[in-house]
C-alpha cells in the first residue's frame, strides 16, 4: 500500500507538472498573440504611411499599383503567420491536454488500486 501511495503521489506530481506545462503553453500562446498584435499595429502604421505615399504619388499609376500589390502580399503573409502561430499554440495545448488526460486516467487506476488494497 505504501508503494501504491508513493506511486499515487508521483502521478499527482506528474499531473501538476503537466498542468503547469499547459499553463506555460497557454501563457506562451498569449505572448505570441500579443506579439502578433504588436506586429499588426506596426503593420497598420506602415499601411497608413503607405496610404500617405499613395496620395502623394497618385499621378504615378505604376507606383500605386505596385504598392497595392505589396499591401496584398503583406496581408497574405500576415494571415499565414498568424495561422502558423495559432496552429502551433493549438498543437502544443492539445498535446498538453492529452498528457493531462493520460495522467489523470493513470491516477484513477492507481487510486482504484489503492482503494482495493
Amino acid at each position: 500500500q505504501i508503494e501504491f501511495e508513493e506511486e499515487l503521489r508521483v502521478k499527482e506530481r506528474e499531473i501538476e507538472d503537466a498542468q503547469d506545462s499547459a499553463k506555460e503553453l497557454a501563457k506562451e500562446g498569449e505572448r505570441k498573440e500579443l506579439r502578433i498584435d504588436s506586429l499588426l499595429i506596426e503593420r497598420e502604421e506602415g499601411l497608413r504611411e503607405l496610404a500617405n505615399v499613395h496620395e502623394s504619388l497618385q499621378e504615378m499609376g505604376a507606383v500605386v499599383t505596385n504598392q497595392q500589390a505589396h499591401i496584398t502580399y503583406l496581408q497574405a503573409e500576415k494571415e499565414k503567420d498568424m495561422d502558423r502561430v495559432r496552429d502551433l499554440a493549438d498543437e502544443e495545448l492539445l498535446r498538453a491536454k492529452e498528457q493531462i488526460a493520460t495522467l489523470t486516467m493513470e491516477l484513477e487506476v492507481i487510486q482504484d488500486q489503492v482503494r482495493v488494497a
